[in-house]
């Protein structure tokens, strides 16, 4: 009797007066295979968290002591009880390494503990976690179980794909069987995937987690949805102590599970709050020349392209580019100067005009050693965090870009050259859809990746090349610039193209099919008018926050479809792209629809929002 009333309790405090829970996550000294630097001040994290409006902060019983005078009233400590052996690991051992009466003592109202399945560690895993809710049964002790993946540092896109939905579904019940209070479990995917989890704990609260480092966009979105299927609650750890403003993503977090504001109010709010430049807001100015590194170069940058990926970044915010942060990686330019230490790759020397390919790659994984750089395990991207960009006069060339710089032909023209990127991606593409002599190919998007994918499908013996897209407008510059290649060029319809391909093919649907637009209808369609054992490429991927299509796949089963994905481009693909470029500047070159100078290019990233251009480069 006396041990629930406690429970009751504490429950009151954890979960507060409106029925939800802000958690903060501040214990990833005791999980993370690296120390990670905001943690270095606990106290002041944890301010922030609970001037941001956490009701509940997550932590060890060492940083406790720290951090106590941080607490406000009516926060609540949650102490976890669990460490990671081997963080780095694939599956790190869960080692228990409190008890709830310690939890006790130190004042908490719950404890956390991490659940990790699988593997030849589950049999005491479970054991752990039935005694832990066996003992939180026993003294009153809400008990936090954490029913995740076995590692959380990598992306819920990645873990899913290893471990599966199931894994997660039949974690999040085992918690709840065993005597958890709360289950926090980690994004799944989309909202009808997560209601799932929700409903498998058979009323016991769930909150979510924050996972690897997201968008604020993205984390809110999340956020939103979770709680409009039954969520409680968050627990977020890196998206708040890692955060430019933690105490900012808090409350944002907060009105959007508190006071249910969308997750698009939330984000406008912590715009303003926080004063942020680099969504939707651009400023140039004066700054130092890059610092020269011994072993890298600095680049006298003479253009630099705008990739899909910097007009995200520029409307939505990127955790990799920390506002105010220099975007940019498709430059072109001078060798201005080349550090002492710095290995240039063979034929090229200071004061030659080079590409930086964007895609920086550990050189030492399998995938790199195979030649597929583009899938490397360690991969970083130029132009975010830690490599500022080259929307700027001078950029750096850090050590690990070295190896990407590419000689320019003598007569390239630089702006043509920083396509090379997204020309090199295209070709991926391209090779990965295989066309053959006399195959009838459907390019569903026409940005300039379509446009070169319908240059190259015609080069490569289709006799059919079909281009479609949702906008009359972009169609027809696009036709301005590779009309030549394409056979016919059509506006998708409701059916997203499917009737139209349909009757240019005789009904028997094309050869092969490159969605090279982010959009699920188009994936979807494409299965549909797909002919039987035809390829299909999805070239685009889908926003990180909402990544799941779901499919027909009685097509591909009863038409034996292969579908791939092209991701990037390896060096032997930017070989070839520069060499393609220099043959046919004339003919690629109408794909670079617009070239700003530096001043301008908020009104080159307007033009991208508007759909009035194809290839934006800046020219400094």
């Amino acid at each position: 009797m006396t041990a629930q009333v406690g429970k009751t309790m504490r429950l009151k405090r954890v979960i507060d007066g409106t029925g939800v829970s802000v958690i903060c996550a501040l214990d990833h000294g005791m999980t993370s295979p690296a120390f990670l630097e905001p943690l270095a001040d606990i106290h002041v994290r944890t301010s922030e968290a609970v001037a941001g409006g956490a009701n509940v902060i997550m932590m060890s019983k060492g940083m406790i002591r720290v951090a106590a005078p941080a607490f406000s009233p009516t926060t609540s400590l949650a102490l976890l009880l669990s460490a990671s052996a081997d963080p780095g690991g694939e599956r790190p051992q869960i080692v228990q390494i409190a008890e709830v009466e310690e939890a006790l003592r130190a004042g908490a109202d719950a404890v956390v503990l991490f659940t990790a399945l699988g593997g030849e560690t589950e049999a005491g895993m479970v054991k752990i976690l039935s005694a832990v809710g066996r003992e939180c049964a026993v003294l009153g002790m809400p008990f936090i179980a954490e029913a995740e993946f076995p590692t959380t540092y990598a992306s819920v896109e990645d873990l899913k794909q290893q471990y599966g939905f199931e894994y997660l579904r039949r974690n999040v019940r085992l918690c709840a069987e065993l005597g958890a209070d709360i289950v926090k479990t980690n994004w799944p995917g989309d909202r009808e995937s997560f209601a799932k989890l929700v409903e498998a704990t058979n009323g016991i609260p769930v909150v979510l987690a924050g996972g690897s480092r997201l968008e604020d966009v993205e984390l809110l979105a999340r956020m939103e949805q979770a709680m409009s299927v039954g969520a409680i609650g968050c627990s977020v750890g890196r998206n708040i102590f890692m955060h430019p403003s933690p105490e900012a993503i808090t409350r944002a977090l907060s009105r959007v599970i508190r006071e249910r504001w969308s997750a698009e109010k939330a984000h406008a709010a912590l715009l303003e709050e926080t004063g942020s430049r680099g969504v939707n807001e651009v400023e140039v100015r004066e700054t130092d020349e890059p610092k020269l590194d011994p072993a890298g170069a600095v680049l006298n940058v003479e253009a630099c392209g705008i990739c899909g990926t910097d007009a995200r970044t520029f409307f939505n915010g990127d955790p990799g580019a920390p506002a105010p942060w220099v975007l940019g990686h498709e430059p072109v330019g001078t060798l201005e100067d080349v550090g002492p230490d710095a290995d240039l790759p063979p034929g090229i020397s200071k004061g030659d005009r080079v590409f930086l390919g964007s895609i920086l790659t550990c050189g030492e994984c399998r995938w790199c050693v195979d030649g597929f750089q583009n899938l490397c395990e360690h991969h970083l991207l130029y132009g975010y965090d830690p490599f500022p960009g080259a929307y700027s006069e001078h950029a750096a060339v850090p050590p690990i870009a070295m190896k990407n710089l590419i000689k320019l032909p003598p007569e390239l023209p630089s702006d043509l050259a920083t396509v090379a990127d997204p020309f090199a991606c295209a070709l991926n593409g391209i090779e990965a859809l295989d066309i053959r002599l006399g195959d009838t190919v459907v390019i569903v998007g026409s940005g300039p990746i379509g446009c070169w994918q319908a240059v190259m499908a015609r080069d490569r013996g289709a006799s059919r090349v079909y281009l479609t897209d949702v906008s009359a407008e972009r169609l027809e510059i696009a036709l301005r610039a590779v009309g030549h290649s394409v056979d016919h060029a059509f506006v998708a319809g409701e059916d997203n193209g499917v009737s139209e391909v349909m009757s240019l093919t005789g009904g028997t649907g094309p050869d092969r099919i490159s969605v090279a637009a982010p959009s699920k209808e188009a994936q979807a369609a494409a299965l549909i008018m797909a002919a039987k054992r035809a390829r299909i490429v999805y070239f685009a991927g889908l926003p990180k926050h909402d990544p799941v299509s779901h499919l027909d796949m009685n097509q591909l089963h009863y038409k034996e479809l292969a579908i791939l994905g092209a991701y990037g481009a390896t060096n032997r693909q930017y070989r070839i792209t520069m060499g393609y470029l220099d043959r046919r500047q004339e003919e690629l070159g109408r794909v670079v629809t617009h070239r700003f100078p530096l001043e301008g290019i908020a009104e080159a990233f307007e033009t991208i929002r508007t759909g009035s251009g194809l290839k934006m480069v800046i020219v400094p």
